[in-house]
Order: C-alpha cells, then structure tokens, then sequence
C-alpha cells in the first residue's frame, strides 16, 4: 500500500516539474543599462554592481526562454519615477 502511495507522490512531481518548465513569464527587469547585445564581461554591463545584477538576472531568465522586458523607454522611465520617485530605479517585478 505504501508503495502505491510513493509512486503517486513521484508521479505528481514529475508532472510538477514538467508543468514548471513549460511555464513561461512575461517580466520586467527595471534597472541600470545594460547592452544585452554585448558580452557580459563588455565595460559597459559591468561598470558598477547594478548592471552586474541586472544583466544576470536577465541573462538567467532569458536562457529559460522568458519574455524579457527591460523598460528602457523613456515613458516607462518616467511613469516609475512619477510612481515610485527615488526608488524607481530599483523596481523588481
């Protein structure tokens, strides 16, 4: 009986993790610029701390082939500093 029972449980995470890795999520990364059309390793992804973290995160994010926004509008840009003012460079949604 126990048996039957471990096999369920395995069989309801592999569905889990199949499920998980079909998902796919809309994000939007705010933050200092990066180039994603250049090496991470490039002067201007690594200048300071900020473009390390967000060209990471969306270099991570965007391998499991999530849609990737990065906000570099300046309309965008405004409605957050309108919304969130001296934070609004550091929005993580």
């Amino acid at each position: 009986m126990q048996h039957d029972k471990i096999k369920k449980i395995q069989l309801v995470e592999k569905k889990d993790a199949l499920s998980r890795a079909r998902e796919k999520y809309e994000l939007f990364v705010a933050g200092a610029y990066i180039d994603i059309g250049k090496p991470y390793n490039h002067p201007d992804n690594i200048a300071d701390k900020g473009k390390v973290i967000r060209y990471k995160i969306w270099d991570y994010y965007n391998s499991l082939g999530h849609n990737i926004y990065m906000g570099e509008d300046s309309e965008l840009r405004t409605l957050g500093q309108k919304h969130y003012g001296p934070l609004s460079n550091a929005v993580f949604l």
